[in-house]
């Protein structure tokens, strides 16, 4: 095994252990009361969460703390708060608020019912390399025959 393996293998089991989900009924804030978990990425956890002021379906997004431990991974973060606090547009999540508890770093989203592009990739049972993906951005329409999921052609 490669150093490279070795290390990436220590960090793997750092975080499991760290990178717990809050539990079902937690309050963070003193606003939002998490439901359950909608989704997990490289650097954030997702909840669908309820804020007990108003009663509306909201969504909380955690950074991982093993990614709130460094530098990086806060600054990660704030840029990705800085972008969508600042995005206007029907099809996206509209940022409410962002803050720390105890350490850890959140933001708030509004809820947006539907299926998100992960699970329409798997639910139409096809090879990522082989989607015609349609794009609707600031009220243009693109499509977008994608070859890997970091190389788009055809703009």
């Amino acid at each position: 095994m490669s150093n490279f393996s070795f290390i990436r293998s220590i960090r793997k089991i750092y975080q499991f252990f760290v990178d717990r989900p809050l539990d079902s009924g937690t309050i963070i804030n003193n606003l939002y009361q998490i439901s359950h978990v909608i989704g997990s990425g490289s650097y954030g956890i997702i909840y669908y969460c309820k804020d007990i002021q108003t009663n509306e379906i909201k969504v909380l997004k955690q950074l991982r703390p093993s990614k709130n431990r460094t530098k990086s991974g806060v600054a990660l973060f704030e840029n990705e708060i800085s972008i969508i606090s600042r995005l206007q547009h029907s099809n996206m999540p509209q940022f409410y608020e962002a803050f720390s508890v105890n350490g850890s770093y959140f933001y708030s989203m509004n809820y947006i019912e539907g299926i998100n592009m992960e699970d329409l990739i798997f639910s139409i049972n096809q090879t990522f390399n082989s989607i015609y993906i349609r794009f609707t951005f600031f009220n243009r329409s693109l499509t977008r025959k994608v070859y890997s999921p970091w190389r788009y052609t055809n703009f």
